[in-house]
């Protein structure tokens, strides 16, 4: 996997502001709703790396994804795609215990840019 230590989770903020800057409120239930989500998928993501599961992995990874795509299109959801992808079509298991860590720091740092500007748009 590529090295995503360094990765930021970068907000699509302009997508941000068309979407949820008039209402803040909804994207505070969007942003709950990603978090339950996240956690959920992630769990699911790191069950099918240990128990060599393509299929929920591909699940998993497909549901965070849309998930995610709401807000970025950041190098972890570009990584997601590539996972569900070699998972659903290849049968492949692309990523790690290691990976799964990285991709939760990822998908966490995201959701606090996004609780950070929920909070600056009240």
């Amino acid at each position: 996997m590529p090295d995503m230590d360094n990765t930021v989770a970068f907000l699509d903020i302009p997508k941000l502001e068309a979407r949820f800057f008039k209402d803040s409120k909804f994207l505070g239930e969007i942003l709950d709703n990603f978090a339950v989500t996240a956690k959920n998928c992630l769990d699911e993501i790191e069950l099918a790396v240990k128990n060599n599961n393509p299929i929920l992995l591909a699940n998993s990874s497909h549901k965070l994804l849309g998930s995610a795509m709401n807000f970025s299109n950041s190098y972890a959801v570009r990584y997601l795609q590539e996972i569900e992808l070699e998972a659903r079509e290849n049968g492949r298991i692309i990523v790690d215990s290691d990976d799964v860590k990285k991709l939760r720091v990822s998908i966490d740092t995201m959701r606090e840019q996004l609780t950070a500007i929920c909070h600056s748009w009240h």
